[in-house]
Order: C-alpha cells, then structure tokens, then sequence
C-alpha cells in the first residue's frame, strides 16, 4: 500500500500542531524560579554574556567555567555555547533561559517527527502522532523544565540530526552527520553511548554496504580521538571509575532504569528528579526482564518471517537506541543512590522511533481502524499534557521540588536531607535533627548528608560528633569542598589551628573560589604565627569577594597587630 499522503500544506500543519503542544505543556513553567545548579551553573555564571566568556568555556572543564569554580571532569561546551547566546539574546532571565529550553525541546519533537516520516515504510500520520505523544510526555519532561537540563536535550538534537544527514548520499551528508557527532560530544559525554547507533542505522536499516563505510567510520574514530586529546590537553579525566561497581550492581542498576523508563512512560504517576535507586524485586526483575525480551524479540521474529520487513529494522534499531543509551546511568544509582527522570530522555527517543514503526505497521494493516486509533492516540497525548503542566509546579522552587519528591516518597532520603539542611542553615536545629536522622535511616551512605549532619554538630558545638560526620562525608565523596571547608570550621571552633589550615587549603584546592576557606585558613595561619600566609588568603580572598564582612575586619585586625608587633631582635 503506498504510504498516506498530506495535503500541500499538511507538513505545515502538523509542525505548528506539534510546536503548539510543546507551548502549551510547558508554557506555565517559563515563570518557575532557577532552582538546583541553576545559579552557579548559567543565571550567575560569569563566563556567560561576554566574549571573554567564550574562550573560558572552551578551555577549562564546566564547573571551573562557573560561578561555582570547582574544577570537574565535565566538558560541555557547545551547551554552554548555547547558554551564552541565550544570555546574549535575553538576558539572565529564567524565563529566556527556560524559553530556551522549551525551544530545543520543540525542535527534537520536530526531528524525531521528520526522522519518523523518513523511516523506511513510516506513514506521516503515524510520524506526527507519535511525535506528539513525545512532545507533552511527562516522564520526558525534566530536562526541559530543569535550566540545567539543556545537555540532554541537546544530545538528542544532535543525534537526530546525524541519522538525518546519514540519509543523504555523499560527502555532503557524511560531513554533516561528522559534524553533528562533533556537536554531540561536546554537549555531553553521554553522547558517546550514542555513536555507535549510527554504524547500526546504516547496516541495519539502511543496509549500507560495511566496505562503503570505512572511510566514514575512520573519520568518526578520528573525532573520537580528537576530542579526548583536547580533553586531555585541557586536564581534564575522561575515564569515570567505576567504584565498586560489579557486574551484578551493574545488571541491577540496568534493570532498574528499565523498569522505571517504561513504567513512567506508560504511567507517570511517580515521577521525581531524587528517585531513590533501589535493587529491584525478584518479581520485578523477572517481569523487567520479560517485557525489554519482548521489545527485542518481537522485531527480530517479524524480520526472520520477512527479512524485508523495513518497518521491524526500524522497530529494532529503536529498541537498541533504547538499551544501549540506558547504560551511560547505570553508575549514577548506586553512586549517587538517587535517579532523575532526566536520564530518561535520550533512551526513550529509541522507544518512540520504535513505537512510530509499530503505529505505521497498525495503519497500514488496518487502515479503517485509524481514526480510532488516532483519536486514543490524541486522549493520551492530553493526559499527558495535562500531567506536564502540573508536574510543571514542581518545579517552581528548590523547596517545591523537595516536597514532590516527599509526596511520592514520604521518607525519600534526598528531600529529607535537603529541608534538613534548610533547617539547620536556619538555626532550627531540633527540626534538622529529626529531617537529617531519617534521610540517614533510609540511605546510611549519603555523603551529603553525613556532611549536613557535621554542619548541624558543629553549630550545636558537638564539635566531635561534627569531626566524625565530616570524615564519615569525607570517605564516601572526598572531592567535595563543602565538607572540607565545614571540617576547617570544625577545627577553627576548637581552636586546632594545625588541623584547621590543611583543612581549609584542602577546600580551596577543590573550590578555588571559596572565600569563607580563605578567611579559615587566614585565621588558622595567624595563629600559627605565619603572617605571610595568613596576609596571602586574604588577600586572594578579598579578590575575589572584596565584601567578605569576616575577611574585611580579619585584615584590619591583621594589619593593626602587624604594626603594633615590636620588630624582631
């Protein structure tokens, strides 16, 4: 059957369509305050808006780029480029900040319906329905509603876009696909999961000959090469260690973020960007286990029965773009023991082209059954639009977001600790006390929150309690200059000058720009009687803050014992 054709002005149609789903699921979130890494990360990252900006985002890692100043082992500049442009455009505004989001959100959604189109033995009709349906999906609405949440959205642009120029023969296409997988790198290192679906969209789905992409797959592995030597040029690690990561915690945490895509796929009734990471259930491992063999299994029967089935290729190549991109998270559960929906996005773009194969299938075999169909597919993309723009509440503030992950999970740890931490940043002492002993209950191997449990010691000068708690954070996350700089506090109120000052120069190694670690070290230094390096933090301290109150009268101090010192014999 040929395929089903729109009217002359149909593609105009259905893109408006599908950029009036994406404005109207996401438009009550362009007014949401910036929350999370929002702040340090672009509103008042000083790298953003000036030319000078441009060069720092190349050459150093994201967060030394920050407001924040820790070094990591993130490159991400082209996001970071598109943050610049934002800023130059409209300012630091989270409402132009979050407008670009919702803008590239749209584009992917336009993508993913020209890709569908595209596909060999797709309908159009099928491509926009599908696409809609990705459009307004709530599980799929994090990166767009979280500032931050841009790396993700763009890995998916940029992936779309080298199966697109793939499709054109010649050196035009592969030069463009080239530079799209160029793109992609530098937008996030996930990405790299990514790559090698594009060996297997040409040999699977667009049965290229292996011989005729020599050259081409030379010139991706040439890209690979070139940017892990920039990074390592810049200093910048690009093999994540594996901590006690098994094979077992491995296939766990896999099935794990299986279980959770589809089921917040089909029934996003749970969704939250601090989803404890649990070991699933026999049962549901079992059952998680059954349905990705399905998903697997059922194009690869269509194929053995029709090996010119283009639509299963096109089924299969969506449900390895699914697994393969899930495995970039698998570290983040049992490291960080909490989940984002973000991670979600980039796998499930593989499940919606393999959906979009399976819907044109169903068109075609039952083309009389397609206006009910349609009409289903509509309901569903309404509830879904419905549920994005309450989820869209969520979002409003660090505050909102920490009590809808207590409505989904009464004691989930991470929003425990975090209004712990409020509280005790607050004096409420008594309150954090409680918050912070059952986030610890849930997850004993937080080291954010053993870190906010010295914070709250220290200002109930438990200071012991508080030194055992820093250590305790220290020996889960010992690249964390929070925690550092809350032992020099420790030290300083106990008035342990010697433990204090490498305390405190240990937190400025990790975040150079921690003004309060210069005035820690200061002091410690003075009364160790060494001015020189005492007079060096503050100086390097004040350059940076030259408001620091604590900084501003610890110098005039220093400066007042200086010349009322006698000079020495």
């Amino acid at each position: 059957m040929p395929r089903a054709r729109l009217p002359s002005n149909g593609a105009l149609l259905v893109c408006l369509g599908l950029l009036g789903a994406v404005l109207a699921a996401y438009a009550t979130s362009l007014g949401n305050a910036p929350v999370w890494d929002d702040r340090p990360l672009v509103v008042d990252n000083p790298s953003l808006g000036s030319l000078a900006g441009i060069g720092r985002i190349w050459s150093t890692d994201l967060w030394s780029a920050s407001a924040q100043g820790d070094p990591s082992s993130y490159y991400r500049p082209f996001t970071m480029l598109t943050f610049w442009v934002n800023v130059a455009l409209g300012g630091r505004s989270p409402v132009s900040l979050r407008l670009g989001n919702v803008l590239i959100h749209a584009a992917n959604v336009l993508l993913l319906a020209l890709y569908a189109r595209k596909a060999p033995g797709n309908h159009a009709r099928s491509a926009g329905l599908v696409a809609l349906l990705f459009a307004v999906a709530p599980v799929c609405s994090e990166p767009v509603l979280w500032i931050s949440g841009r790396f993700d959205l763009l890995v998916v642009t940029f992936a779309l876009l080298a199966l697109l120029a793939s499709r054109k023969d010649g050196p035009a296409g592969t030069a463009l696909a080239l530079g799209a997988i160029a793109a992609g790198l530098l937008c996030k290192e996930s990405f790299v999961a990514w790559v090698p679906m594009l060996l297997v969209h040409d040999l699977l789905v667009r049965r290229v000959a292996a011989r005729s992409l020599v050259a081409k797959y030379g010139a991706v592995v040439a890209i690979g090469a070139a940017y892990l030597g920039l990074r390592a040029l810049l200093g910048i690690p690009s093999v994540e260690v594996l901590k006690d990561m098994s094979v077992r915690s491995f296939g766990a945490s896999f099935f794990f973020l299986v279980a959770t895509f589809l089921r917040e796929l089909v029934w996003p009734t749970t969704l939250d960007p601090f989803r404890p990471y649990v070991v699933l259930s026999g049962a549901a491992l079992l059952a998680t286990i059954a349905t990705l063999t399905a998903l697997v299994v059922a194009p690869v029967a269509s194929l053995r029965r029709r090996p010119e089935n283009r639509r299963a290729r096109v089924a299969l190549f969506g449900v390895a773009w699914f697994v393969l991109t899930t495995l970039p998270s698998v570290v983040v559960g049992p490291t960080l023991a909490m989940v984002g929906d973000r991670y979600a996005y980039l796998p499930l773009v593989g499940l919606f082209i393999a959906i979009a194969a399976l819907v044109s299938e169903l068109e075609e075999r039952y083309p009389s059954a397609w206006r009910i169909g349609a009409a289903l597919g509509a309901g569903v993309a309404v509830a879904g639009a419905v549920v994005t723009v309450r989820h869209a509440r969520d979002w409003r503030s660090d505050r909102a977001l920490a009590a809808s992950s207590l409505a989904s999970d009464p004691e989930n740890p991470y929003a425990l600790y975090w209004f712990g931490s409020e509280a005790a940043q607050h004096g409420q002492l008594d309150e954090a006390d409680d918050l912070l002993a059952r986030s610890m209950a849930r997850n004993p191997g937080s080291w954010r929150t053993w870190n906010a449990v010295c914070y709250l010691r220290l200002h109930q000068t438990r200071l012991g309690e508080a030194e055992a708690a820093c250590h305790r954070s220290i020996d889960l996350q010992p690249k964390n200059s929070r925690t550092w700089l809350n032992l020099a506090s420790v030290y300083v109120r106990g008035e342990r000058w010697k433990d204090a000052l490498p305390a405190a120069e240990r937190a400025l190694a990790l975040g150079p720009r921690m003004v309060e670690a210069h005035y820690l070290a200061g002091v410690s230094a003075a009364n160790l009687g060494l001015y020189d390096v005492a007079e060096a933090h503050v100086r390097d301290g004040l350059a940076i803050d030259p408001a620091h109150p604590r900084l501003v009268s610890f110098k005039a101090d220093l400066e007042r014992y200086r010349s009322d010192r006698p000079p020495a014999p």
